[in-house]
């Protein structure tokens, strides 16, 4: 994982490739770093689909055992959100040790997901899914998440497509930080390769009381994203 200061969280990343740079700027790299925790130590993921309808239908159940080393304190030994009391500098995750010798730990985590799609007429394909999952915390100790998603897609001309995605997600069922959003799009395929991808996104974040705001409050953000893609 690594701290993202837009966000301010730590938000992971596939260790295939390495952490991003911005819009499809990877870090080459085929590991974890090697001096994190548990960085030999891979992970595991079964799945099984059941073919409902050669038009899309189907079932499909999976399971994922990982691990990822989680940071409790920066390089200089002050613990994440506290401030160093000799350089009065508050510890955020931008300088984070992910080494054992600086207090970090192996998250052993699950998940299991199911997805179902079948295709109603010739236009108009559901689809839904349902994650669980439970991580592991410095004490030992467990936490749970859950998310759900529902999409709809519409197949309105061999040079449109249209759908309509739901998600809900709650990453610590103990905590207030649920999150959901709508997602609008559509979908152009010129049929000679080129192909053009627009969608509209509102998402709104659950914040729990902090020092400065005592109630729960929410946080929202509008994205519109366009591309145009050519598949040879």
């Amino acid at each position: 994982m690594r701290w993202e200061e837009d966000a301010n969280a730590f938000l992971p990343f596939p260790a295939q490739t390495g952490p991003w740079k911005g819009a499809n700027q990877a870090v080459s790299a085929l590991g974890k770093p090697f001096n994190s925790v548990a960085h030999s130590t891979p992970d595991f993921s079964a799945n099984a689909t059941y073919l409902l309808d050669p038009n899309g239908g189907g079932i499909t159940l999976l399971y994922y055992r990982g691990n990822i080393s989680t940071p409790t304190k920066c390089i200089d030994g002050t613990s994440l959100g506290k401030t160093n009391p000799t350089t009065g500098t508050v510890c955020t995750g931008a300088d984070a040790d992910f080494t054992a010798t600086g207090g970090a730990f192996r998250n052993n985590f699950d998940r299991v997901a199911a997805y179902a799609s079948y295709p109603i007429g010739k236009r108009f394909l559901p689809l839904a899914g349902f994650q669980y999952g439970r991580d592991t915390l410095p004490t030992l100790a467990k936490f749970d998440s859950k998310g759900v998603f529902v999409d709809g897609v519409f197949f309105l001309h061999q040079y449109l497509t249209a759908g309509f995605r739901y998600d809900w997600f709650h990453p610590n069922t103990s905590k207030l930080n649920t999150q959901w959003a709508v997602t609008p799009y559509v979908n152009i395929p010129l049929q000679n390769g080129f192909q053009i991808i627009a969608e509209y996104q509102h998402r709104d974040f659950e914040l729990p009381p902090s020092a400065t705001i005592a109630s729960v409050f929410h946080r929202q953000n509008d994205t519109f994203q366009a591309r145009l893609i050519f598949i040879k």
